[in-house]
C-alpha cells in the first residue's frame, strides 16, 4: 500500500519487489524484475507492506500521520 507524493492518491502492488535505499527510499521493481521508475524515490510520502491477511509487517513501512487513515482503509 503507499500514498503517492504529489497527489495524495492511494495505491496497492500485489506483487514485485521493493528495496530500501541508505536514504530511506524505496526502489520498486515489478514481477521481471524491472525497475518501476514511477513508484521509486522520493515519488511515495507513506507506504507499507502488508502480509496476507492484512497484517502490516514489522519494519516495512513509513506512514505519515495524515496518511494512517488512507493506508488502513
Amino acid at each position: 500500500m503507499y500514498i503517492l507524493a504529489d497527489s495524495g492518491v492511494r495505491g496497492h502492488l500485489t506483487a514485485g519487489r521493493i528495496e530500501r535505499n541508505p536514504s530511506g527510499s524505496l526502489t520498486v521493481f515489478n514481477t521481471r524484475g524491472e525497475c518501476f521508475e514511477y513508484l521509486c524515490g522520493k515519488r511515495i510520502r507513506s507506504w507499507c507492506v502488508m502480509a496476507p491477511g492484512g497484517k502490516l509487517i514489522d519494519g516495512w513501512r513509513e506512514i505519515l500521520p495524515k496518511d494512517l487513515s488512507k493506508i488502513l482503509e
